[in-house]
């Protein structure tokens, strides 16, 4: 009778032990996925770009990257000139420069978005493009301030202070397009570092714009 209660007891013993054993296991299996969830969150802000986006952040992106491409090609054509004013050349210069890495910053963003499918217009796509209101073949709205094929070989024909006017007057509108389309992002979109961009192109190409339409007065 002894040695049967004592057997029960042991048992009961070992019962309790593997159930307690069981349960810390339990829990540490939730504690490590709890820690591995707030690693992930904690993580989140530092994925920058990718970290929170919404389709405008993505349109905005694809629109500005062509829009930004056609503005240095428009750069480096008036600066393969000669007899161009000094001030007009520095400034396609300073546009170039800026939109160039701003370019790899896009694309960068695009490829983290998982959204590079979407091909640049090609010149024939873009023809028309300045007209407002229309639509090209690639999707983008024509009051973008994109060139159509023929204002870039009218721009590659010009010579002298004409090209240099011609430039400003091309760029002025250009530049308003881009403007709008970053005010858009500003509104519309999600992620911190595309609205920052956003803003900073409002800022710098507003002024720029400014600073066109003085040169223009002045030639």
């Amino acid at each position: 009778m002894n040695i049967s209660r004592t057997s029960i007891i042991s048992a009961a013993a070992i019962a309790a032990a593997l159930t307690l054993s069981a349960c810390a296991g339990s829990t540490g299996s939730m504690s490590g996925m709890d820690m591995g969830g707030s690693s992930m969150n904690s993580a989140a802000p530092t994925m920058g770009a990718a970290a929170n986006f919404n389709a405008a952040d993505v349109t905005f992106a694809q629109d500005m990257v062509p829009h930004h491409e056609q503005a240095v090609s428009m750069s480096d054509t008036l600066l393969a000139k000669g007899n161009v004013p000094e001030t007009v050349l520095q400034l396609a210069n300073t546009i170039k420069s800026e939109q160039s890495p701003e370019i790899v910053k896009l694309n960068g963003w695009l490829a983290a978005w998982g959204a590079t499918d979407i091909s640049t217009p090609t010149s024939t796509e873009m023809s028309g493009m300045s007209t407002p209101g229309s639509t090209d073949m690639s999707g983008m709205s024509m009051g973008t301030g994109m060139m159509s094929q023929a204002d870039m070989d009218q721009l590659a024909a010009a010579t002298g202070n004409d090209a240099a006017k011609l430039y400003l007057q091309q760029m002025i509108v250009h530049h308003t397009g881009a403007v709008d389309m970053a005010k858009t992002e500003l509104t519309a979109g999600q992620n911190a570092d595309a609205k920052a961009l956003a803003q900073s192109i409002v800022s710098s190409q507003t002024a720029e714009i400014s600073t066109m339409q003085t040169m223009l007065a002045t030639l």
